[in-house]
């Protein structure tokens, strides 16, 4: 049975109890009009309203156990309601804390990126004249800084595989996909990085 139809069915009962309850205080109104007129002016009228007076305590008590039988629906809506609430409040908190742990790894992530754009401008520093240097202290000079480059990077990419480690193991795959690519980018750059350094140094 779908949720539509399980609704359809409370609506339904809900529906035939109040409408029994209103039948039942109905006729219980209808008896106290006929108590209200029924004339005592003889032996037997004076039965017939006593007989009304009892069908009106029968009618009464019926109205009783229609209005408890509503009052108890009413009552597991009730019970129905808060499990449902706290059913929301117990993934409200955990929406929180996932969305506090991607923040986290975001503000990793764009950090990195910020030292990743860093140190792709030292690079671009370090190598934008083009050639080999004439003179040897410059040689030894750019040497050294594509030694501390290739240092930079290492400790970038290790950065970006804990991010990617962090960010799978928390079933983050949008941040643990951008720090891959993040990781594979810097890779591509340390490795030009290193070939350059080589063959300035052979």
């Amino acid at each position: 049975m779908s949720r539509d139809d399980r609704s359809a069915g409370r609506l339904s009962s809900f529906a035939e109890a109040a409408a029994a309850l209103e039948a039942e205080l109905e006729r219980f109104e209808g008896i106290a009009a006929s108590v209200a007129r029924a004339p005592l002016t003889s032996q037997k009228a004076i039965e017939h309203a006593a007989r009304l007076t009892r069908d009106a305590s029968e009618a009464q008590g019926r109205y009783a156990q229609r209005l408890q039988a509503l009052v108890a629906m009413v009552s597991s809506t009730g019970e129905r309601q808060r499990v449902a609430a706290a059913t929301i409040n117990e993934r409200v908190t955990e929406i929180d804390a996932r969305t506090a742990a991607h923040a986290a790894l975001e503000r990793r992530l764009g950090e990195l990126g910020e030292e990743a754009r860093g140190i792709n401008a030292r690079a671009l520093g370090a190598t934008g004249g083009g050639g080999v240097p004439s003179s040897p202290e410059r040689l030894a000079e750019l040497i050294g800084a594509l030694e501390e480059i290739g240092e930079r990077m290492d400790a970038a990419v290790a950065r970006a595989r804990d991010v990617a480690r962090d960010a799978t193991a928390s079933d983050f795959v949008d941040v643990a996909r951008q720090a891959d690519a993040l990781r594979q980018q810097l890779l591509a750059t340390r490795n030009r990085v290193s070939l350059l350094r080589r063959g300035l140094s052979s």
